[in-house]
């Protein structure tokens, strides 16, 4: 908890790419985190990678919106999980 992640997409209304958050939960089977820009629009961005701060992929976004605080919030798979479902 506490780290700090990217989200690589390109968000509507907006040009850029990197979207920075801060991990607020990681289990084995999701990594949620709270994104510092509260204006974020997260549609269309299921699929697109969360990040480390040493550009290491470790997750797939799956979903976000707002938490009804002024913040928003996003989910993802995390990769390890992923690897592990496929080796079933």
């Amino acid at each position: 908890m506490g780290d700090r992640v990217t989200l690589y997409a390109r968000v509507v209304n907006s040009n850029e790419y990197m979207h920075s958050a801060t991990v607020g939960k990681v289990t084995n089977e999701q990594i949620v985190y709270i994104f510092d820009n509260a204006d974020v629009n997260l549609r269309a961005t299921s699929g697109a990678p969360v990040i480390n701060q040493q550009y290491e992929l470790i997750g797939i976004n799956l979903a976000g919106g707002e938490l009804g605080n002024g913040k928003i919030i996003g989910f993802a798979n995390p990769v390890q999980s992923i690897i592990d479902n496929l080796k079933k």
